[in-house]
C-alpha cells in the first residue's frame, strides 16, 4: 500500500507539471533507525521513482558532531534548518550555496517566539561556510 501511495503521489505531482523531489530526513537525535537505514530508504524510493533526493539527512549525519543542529530530539534548530534550506537552495538552482546569506531579519516575523528564537539563535559565520561547502560537496553527487 505504501509503495502505491508513493507512485500515485508522484503520478499526480507529475501530471500537474511539477517533478517530485524527496526530502531526505535525519536520524533522530535518540535513534529508534539509523541514519544509513533512513538513507536507503530514501535512495530506493528515489531509484523506483526516478526523482531526485534532497540528501539533507547525509549531510546532517557528517555535520552533527561539528555543531549543534537539534532544537529537541528530532527538529532542528536554526542552524539545522539552515542546512536544510541550502540543500534546497542546491538541488533547485544546481548552484552553490556557498556566500549565501546566514544572517536573518527577524523584524518581519509576525510570532514574537520565533522572533526571540531568531534573535537569540545566531548561525556562526564559520558554522554557515562548513554547511555550505558541505551541502555542495554532497550536492553536486546528486546532480551528475
Amino acid at each position: 500500500l505504501y509503495n502505491e501511495l508513493k507512485q500515485r503521489f508522484d503520478a499526480e505531482i507529475r501530471a500537474s507539471g511539477a517533478r517530485t523531489m524527496l526530502f531526505l530526513t535525519w536520524a533522530r537525535a535518540n535513534p529508534s533507525s539509523t541514519q544509513a537505514e533512513i538513507t536507503r530508504a530514501y535512495e530506493r524510493t528515489g531509484a523506483a521513482l526516478q526523482v531526485r533526493v534532497a540528501p539533507a539527512g547525509v549531510i546532517w549525519y557528517r555535520l552533527r558532531s561539528r555543531m549543534e543542529l537539534f532544537a529537541d530530539v528530532e527538529h532542528p534548530n536554526v542552524t539545522g534548518s539552515y542546512l536544510a534550506a541550502c540543500t534546497f537552495f542546491a538541488m533547485l538552482t544546481g548552484q552553490s550555496p556557498v556566500g549565501l546569506p546566514h544572517h536573518f531579519d527577524a523584524h518581519h516575523v509576525l510570532a514574537e517566539v520565533y522572533r526571540e528564537s531568531l534573535d537569540h539563535d545566531r548561525i556562526d559565520a564559520i558554522d554557515a561556510e562548513v554547511i555550505q561547502n558541505a551541502v555542495w560537496e554532497e550536492v553536486r553527487k546528486q546532480l551528475r
